[in-house]
């Protein structure tokens, strides 16, 4: 059951008439208890829970914002919801925003405070303006695996003035409820797949049923929302009694902006949970804002604590990141890569990649790379160029045969991508290691200014392939900055990487890298084994020979047929 009130006794205007939507007026005072009394109630599984819910409601009665407050009332800024929650806003917010045009303007300013970067203003004019996101807000990432939180304002709209079409930004609201997280969808058209699916529990109240990765939802792997969750409000209306035939219903047939709100009455479960995943797909590193005390515990390798207010940074007392974790050294540098090489094992035709395509403007376009594959902890991101699969230039591919491409083949896969957005001077290369004694074949030396640089290449090596040369400054190994690093310390790093290696560098503009193959015939599949790729250049050396013999015989069967038919002229 919810308690509710008419549409038009929480329709909050100010002495002139205007509604929030259209006025930045104080609204009436005299609302506010009557509209915090009709918020809907929370049902719960147990009296024991709904005590506690209780018990909570009253402890944070003192944290409502007042609506006479002039201050307050301005940060919800234009195209504010009707209605105001007792907690205001969510503290996670996922937005799949849509650009038609490099030259289409989201609307949205942003600042850095104190390091950290933060929405300025919102252009009431545009669509994001109906989103629930506010000035004050962090924006976290933008699209796949992007952290974007330690990047400078200009950055930032450089990398968004680059992006065309669905793309994903995380937003925290960090004095926002820690119960209650939204993912709003903007449709290029009313048919557009959102890509979530409801159901009921026991109790007949809203859940969600399923995320499906290639909706617009699930775009760039940042939603906030997951599989289960109880679904607050759908488009801002309370969703307690909606069939779920009549929420697919709402979603499918709602053009333009489509909001989803989940809530839950276990602030711990709800907050740790999206805070433990963003973190250990790269996003975040960040740590817990506790208000009680409570046990730590350890997840991705992020300290988490169990109860939430809100994200706060704190990068110099983190645990160390994952191997494959570069993207907050990054961010933090304001280096945007623009080739990247990945060389993955794929042991058996049946192991998945984890990684889709699409076309787009005759590119073939990586369009994400899904969690439960191979390719998850790799730098390649959704929005990349592919350029070269096994060393065969693929530009030209559909996303079919693409597909077709990766799935027959298994053993080592090597992919090169481009950052159209990134800088040409650097590269990012990663390697699987088929098991940890395979062998690296790199070595490092330092340059007179200090920096690590590459010093040799092995040709039987697994970065014998890839995109790196000699020469190149290294910048980070495994995430880790190099600069301070002797040529020892680097080379065990290298020795002790169990799974992956990835170096970022910095390559010399003036030297060229090869990035593909461009001809018509096959190139053989690179076959891992702890040799590294003796068996691909065994292929190529027998391919080699056998050009070079075919080659002596034309010469031989022409100077035979010379010699058979004599001059031209008739002279000898």
């Amino acid at each position: 059951m919810t308690a509710s009130m008419p549409e038009s006794d929480i329709e909050l205007g100010n002495s002139n008439g205007g509604t929030m939507s259209d006025s930045l007026g104080v609204p009436d005072p005299s609302l506010s208890m009557s509209y915090i009394d009709s918020l809907p109630v929370v049902l719960a599984d147990s009296e024991e829970e709904q005590s506690a819910i209780q018990s909570e409601e009253m402890a944070v009665a003192d944290n409502v914002v007042p609506l006479s407050n002039d201050s307050d009332w301005m940060i919800l800024g234009p195209g504010a919801y009707k209605t105001m929650e007792k907690y205001q806003r969510p503290s996670l917010m996922s937005v799949c925003y849509y650009k038609i045009s490099r030259e289409d303007k989201i609307g949205i300013s942003f600042q850095t405070v104190d390091g950290i970067l933060q929405i300025k203003t919102i252009d009431s004019s545009k669509a994001i303006a109906q989103a629930p996101v506010r000035p004050g807000d962090h924006l976290m990432a933008i699209g796949n695996h992007r952290n974007c939180s330690r990047w400078t304002s200009t950055q930032t709209a450089s990398y968004l003035k680059g992006l065309v079409g669905h793309f994903t930004m995380l937003f925290n609201n960090p004095v926002g409820d820690p119960n209650l997280h939204e993912a709003v969808v903007y449709k290029a058209d009313v048919n557009d797949t959102v890509g979530v699916g409801f159901r009921t529990d026991e109790r007949l109240r809203l859940r969600i049923d399923k995320l499906l990765d290639w909706g617009l939802i699930g775009k760039d792997s940042l939603c906030v929302l997951k599989e289960g969750d109880y679904i607050h409000k759908i488009n801002g209306e309370n969703a307690q009694e909606i069939e779920p035939s009549a929420a697919k219903m709402i979603v499918r047939s709602t053009p333009g902006m489509v909001s989803i709100s989940s809530k839950s009455t276990n602030a711990t479960e709800i907050s740790v949970r999206n805070v433990a995943d963003l973190s250990h797909r790269g996003y975040l590193n960040f740590n817990i804002t506790p208000t009680v005390n409570a046990t730590a515990t350890e997840s991705s390798s992020i300290l988490l604590d169990s109860s939430v207010t809100g994200i706060k940074d704190i990068s110099n007392n983190i645990l160390q990141p994952s191997p494959a974790n570069f993207d907050t050294y990054l961010s933090q540098e304001g280096i945007q890569p623009r080739f990247i090489y990945v060389l993955c094992d794929k042991p058996t035709p049946d192991t998945l990649l984890g990684v889709t395509f699409c076309k787009s403007d005759d590119k073939l376009i990586i369009n994400k790379v899904v969690s439960d594959g191979v390719l998850w902890s790799s730098p390649l991101r959704g929005g990349y160029d592919m350029l070269a699969i096994d060393g065969k230039a693929c530009n030209t591919w559909s996303s079919w045969e693409a597909r077709e491409y990766l799935t027959s083949r298994q053993n080592g896969i090597a992919l090169v991508a481009r950052n159209s957005a990134g800088s040409c001077n650097y590269v990012v290369a990663q390697v699987s290691k088929p098991t940890p004694r395979s062998k690296i074949g790199v070595t490092f030396k330092k340059a007179g200014n200090g920096a690590l640089q590459i010093g040799e290449i092995f040709p039987d090596s697994l970065f014998a392939g890839s995109i790196l040369t000699d020469g190149c400054e290294v910048l980070t190994i495994n995430g880790i900055p190099s600069r301070a690093l002797s040529s020892k310390e680097a080379v065990s790093i290298v020795e002790h990487a169990t799974s992956t290696l990835t170096i970022l560098a910095k390559c010399d503009p003036s030297k060229g890298i090869v990035l593909a193959a461009l001809s018509a015939e096959e190139v053989r599949p690179i076959v891992m084994t702890d040799g590294g790729r003796n068996q691909a250049e065994g292929d190529s050396r027998g391919c080699r020979f056998c050009a070079l013999v075919s080659i002596i015989l034309c010469i031989t069967v022409f100077v035979f047929v010379i010699a058979a038919v004599g001059p031209a002229d008739g002279s000898y």
